[in-house]
């Protein structure tokens, strides 16, 4: 599940982000999006704050100071796939 870390910004008063902490989800493609595939989002050690990746087999890794930042960045190549960029 991932290893708790110290430091406020691997943490707040709602959250916890542990380094390693892996999660799969069901989303339509980056490549084509009529198709959903699997994604896996994922918490890294970025030194003095964690960092979000987020992977799919047939698209570059998206990372973000934030996983809302991560995700928008995937719905954004999502739109721009379908052509509503």
């Amino acid at each position: 599940l991932g290893a708790i870390k110290a430091g406020a910004a691997f943490h707040d008063q709602d959250h916890v982000w542990p380094v390693g902490f892996r999660c799969r989800t069901m989303q339509p493609s980056m490549a084509d999006p009529d198709k959903k595939v699997e994604y896996v989002c994922e918490v890294l050690d970025g030194g003095s704050r964690p960092l979000f990746r987020v992977t799919c087999d047939k698209a570059d890794d998206v990372v973000s100071t934030s996983a809302a930042g991560a995700w928008s960045e995937v719905a954004s190549r999502v739109r721009q796939a379908r052509g509503a960029a």
